[in-house]
């Protein structure tokens, strides 16, 4: 399905739809190609969503958590159900952030640089 990923996150319910981390810091979110062919080329059809990313978490189809290398953790949207547009519009949520844990697109735990949660 792809190569030199350094992590996935799949989307239960939306045939076939996962976001997938390069190792080179790109996110993008993959498609099957079909119900019959799903993965049937490498790389499969898919959209850049972000880029130079440490970590992420989609909380549905439009809406991904992604933390920056840099330390800024912004809420990623998809523009008419599609990403694609560098940078995609997003809401700064934090900055100096070490770990998050989304709960939907209003809620979201961050535990900054600082120790404090």
């Amino acid at each position: 399905m792809d190569g030199n990923v350094a992590a996935f996150a799949a989307l239960p319910g939306e045939n076939g739809a996962i976001y997938v981390l390069g190792s080179d810091g790109n996110l993008w979110l993959e498609h099957a190609q079909s119900p019959f062919v799903p993965w049937g080329q490498v790389p499969p059809p898919r959209e850049q969503v972000d880029t130079d990313v440490s970590a992420f978490q989609p909380i549905d189809h439009d809406n991904v958590f992604v933390l920056g290398n840099n330390g800024v953790l912004v809420l990623d949207h998809s523009v008419n159900g599609k990403f694609g547009e560098l940078p995609p519009p997003a809401e700064l949520v934090d900055e100096n952030v070490v770990a998050f844990q989304g709960f939907g697109t209003t809620t979201v735990a961050v535990l900054g640089t600082n120790g404090a949660l």
